[in-house]
């Protein structure tokens, strides 16, 4: 019994590319799962249980078939199927399914880059091995998938929301989309980096990165959030506006009926003082 934990342990802890593409079968329904909850909550997309079931289950099975039989093109396949499906399933703009796909990148770029420079801190190994290691990989994985799902439970519970994008005007929805794909190209690129040569680089650089890569995701999300509040006011003043142009018509109406008012009871006074002077 001794030696078949320690054979287990031996195989957890000790680079092994196939065992740990094995188990990442497994959390491909995980991470879909807190990907579907973080979208549809940040974006505000009303679903059903039935629109869940429809994305979850065919991306889940899609991304499995890719990882084992195009695991060198499975990712770039998984980032351009997956704005299609939340287009086709839960009926959405295509702009809003590509800020949904950028966003899910975003924040699992960030976690998984944020984890594994903290692990490669503690652990005196190069980052390239411990993403080979399955016990370290299935940890890493694990408080990634944490991780966001702490965020879409803090969005959800204090109501933190997109909720503008549909009816941004078409100018808007360019510049967020050229600001959101840029900054997702440099986090991306810096993560990168910071993942492959992070070896080869001083932990404060690695630190600094670091810092700046959550600085710079936050960041982003602030600039989307202002954006859409400016957004929502500038549609508020269209709406008051339109309000006060209401108002303004009724209040002519109403002038234009007073005057007539006057006239009419100034008629029926004449008239009546006159049959009142026949009849004397």
């Amino acid at each position: 019994m001794t030696e078949f934990f320690q054979n287990v342990w031996s195989l957890l802890t000790t680079e092994n590319e196939n065992l740990i593409r094995f188990l990442s079968l497994f959390f491909v329904f995980i991470e879909i799962t807190v990907a579907t909850l973080l979208i549809t909550t940040i974006l505000k997309i009303k679903y059903t249980k039935k629109q869940i079931l429809l994305f979850i289950i065919p991306f889940a099975c899609f991304s499995i078939v890719t990882g084992l039989f195009l695991p060198g093109y499975s990712s770039f396949i998984n980032i351009i199927l997956l704005p299609i499906l939340i287009k086709l399933v839960f009926k959405v703009t295509i702009i809003k399914a590509i800020i949904a796909q950028i966003i899910t990148y975003l924040i699992f770029i960030v976690t998984g880059t944020t984890v594994l420079n903290i692990y490669t801190i503690f652990i005196d190994l190069p980052s390239q091995s411990i993403v080979k290691i399955p016990l370290y990989k299935i940890t890493i994985s694990i408080i990634q998938y944490l991780l966001a799902y702490l965020l879409y439970y803090y969005a959800k519970k204090n109501d933190i929301n997109i909720t503008l994008l549909d009816n941004m005007n078409k100018k808007s929805n360019i510049i967020l989309l050229m600001n959101f794909t840029i900054g997702t190209l440099a986090i991306g690129l810096q993560a990168f980096l910071i993942t492959s040569f992070n070896d080869s680089i001083p932990y404060i650089i690695s630190i600094a990165s670091l810092a700046i890569l959550i600085v710079y995701f936050f960041a982003n999300l602030y600039s989307l959030s202002r954006t859409t509040k400016l957004e929502k006011t500038e549609q508020d003043l269209e709406e008051e506006k339109a309000y006060n142009k209401t108002i303004t018509v009724m209040y002519d109406n109403i002038r234009a009926f007073r005057h007539d008012f006057n006239n009419i009871v100034q008629a029926i006074g004449r008239f009546y003082c006159h049959r009142r002077y026949q009849r004397s």
